[in-house]
């Protein structure tokens, strides 16, 4: 994701337009276009958008709730990186991300996300689980395994964390 932020800056703002607009299906149809998947903080703040300009697709919901070493990397790597657009708009959309427990703000994420999906096109995913579900789900042999905060904070040319 970071790399094609980098070598498409327009579409930054084009997700700043979807957000203002409160969901246009026809707006990240065209915001997609030539893209198989979308993921993290830009897809995560408008499921039912995506549920409606993508009412076939599978979604894999990472349930990270109660885990603080999942909220800690967020806010050392993607956070970081994204402060000086996403804080902004999170500051307007998310703005209980600024003042609530996250833990509370992600529990009910995911459930707005269960009670809008169909079961059969729902993966609920915890990373203990392995790779396995998600193999089964996406019907494909292997996975890589390459995110984790300090390839994430290099790709960002984020400096270590001691």
């Amino acid at each position: 994701m970071i790399k094609w932020m980098e070598f498409h800056p327009s579409d930054w703002l084009d997700w700043v337009e979807q957000y203002e607009k409160g969901g246009d299906p026809e707006l990240i149809d065209n915001i997609l276009l030539g893209y198989s998947s979308v993921l993290d903080q830009r897809a995560a703040n408008i499921p039912e958008t995506l549920y409606r300009a993508y009412p076939d697709a599978k979604l894999i919901l990472m349930n990270n709730t109660g885990s603080e070493e999942w909220e800690r990397s967020l806010k050392l790597t993607v956070w970081q990186k994204s402060a000086r657009v996403w804080n902004e708009l999170r500051a307007k959309l998310q703005p209980e991300l600024l003042i609530d427990d996250f833990a509370d703000v992600l529990v009910r994420h995911n459930k707005r996300v269960e009670e809008l999906t169909p079961a059969s096109q729902l993966l609920v995913y915890k990373v203990e689980d392995g790779w396995e579900p998600l193999s089964e789900f996406l019907g494909v042999l292997s996975i890589p395994n390459v995110n984790n905060t300090d390839t994430f904070r290099a790709m960002l040319k984020l400096p270590a964390l001691l």
